[in-house]
């Protein structure tokens, strides 16, 4: 693991050696490009949480990723992520991410994190029956789509926040 949290590291062309490198955090860095990670195959979880991202080209052929830590980003395009079948955790919170459709064939996504972003659409989602925990505060998105999206899984546990001011709305899944 290499932790270059809360650093002044910028540069990453040095880590695109550590090929067998699993875990990267890189959190609260001005970091923005991601090109030297692009190599490292062996990568399962990479935080990004508070960087100047925005581009994730280099990060579609990192098929190990399982965990990938996007929050406060300036991520907005997610079609780079359509190929990471192994994802089981992503966070977007606060990012500009808006189109979901490129998550839909990520099936073994367990946790997601859309608080703060500009989705209105769920429908991506339906089919992500291993999807137990989605977190959508401050979303655009409406009841109605909420309540299709718990009929489509049941199991997962949606929680949304409609305003600062709203109480907490907590949709569980049954009792066993």
């Amino acid at each position: 693991m290499v932790d270059l949290g809360n650093t002044q590291v910028s540069d990453l062309s040095p880590l695109a050696e550590l090929k067998s490198l699993r875990q990267l955090v890189i959190d609260n860095t001005p970091v923005s490009d991601l090109s030297p990670l692009a190599e490292l195959k062996n990568l399962n979880t990479l935080s990004l949480d508070n960087t100047q991202v925005s581009d994730l080209s280099p990060l579609a052929e990192l098929k190990s990723l399982r965990t990938l830590v996007l929050r406060n980003t300036q991520v907005s395009d997610l079609s780079s992520l359509a190929e990471l079948k192994k994802l089981v955790r992503l966070d977007l919170g606060h990012t500009q991410v808006s189109d979901l459709s490129p998550l839909a064939e990520l099936k073994k996504l367990v946790r997601l994190d859309l608080g703060h972003t500009q989705v209105s659409d769920l429908s991506p989602l339906a089919e992500l029956k291993n999807l137990k925990s989605l977190t959508l505060i401050l979303t655009q998105v409406n009841d109605e789509q909420v309540r299709e999206l718990k009929q489509a899984l049941p199991n997962c546990t949606i929680r949304r926040y409609r305003s600062l001011k709203t109480t907490h709305q907590l949709f569980n899944p049954p009792a066993p």
